[in-house]
């Protein structure tokens, strides 16, 4: 099924005075899609069912190209950082990855706030 959309414009409805909005969001959505799409199959060199012969022979074409190969290295040590000084780039210095936000969100278990513990010291009359 190729989604297109006046096809999305079939199953739902919105306020006209958003339609321009809705549209460059779904072409942004379908934009980013079909860039994770070719880039599994370039990873991979596995051609996909919906890509044709034609564009596979394209898209092969394109990845040995010079100018792409270069433009891999350069994206590839953006996301390193600046070796020079060994630290990440000003945009992502001071980041936090995704894990440890998780981590500092669940409770520590080894840690006892004063409310739990004088809690335990009442339950088993112990005071000092």
């Amino acid at each position: 099924m190729c989604l297109s959309f006046s096809n999305l414009q079939k199953g739902f409805t919105w306020d006209p005075i958003y339609k321009d909005r809705i549209m460059k969001n779904f072409e942004n959505k379908g934009n980013g899609h079909l860039r994770n799409f070719l880039s599994k199959a370039r990873k991979h060199s596995k051609k996909s069912q919906w890509l044709g012969d034609d564009q596979w022979k394209g898209l092969q074409e394109y990845s040995v190209n010079e100018s792409y190969k270069k433009l891999c290295e350069k994206a590839q040590k953006n996301q390193i950082g600046n070796p020079q000084n060994l630290r990440p780039y000003l945009h992502t210095y001071g980041s936090i990855h995704i894990h440890e936000h998780r981590r500092r969100l669940v409770p520590n278990r080894t840690s006892y706030n004063v409310v739990s513990l004088l809690c335990f010291f009442m339950v088993f009359n112990i005071f000092f």
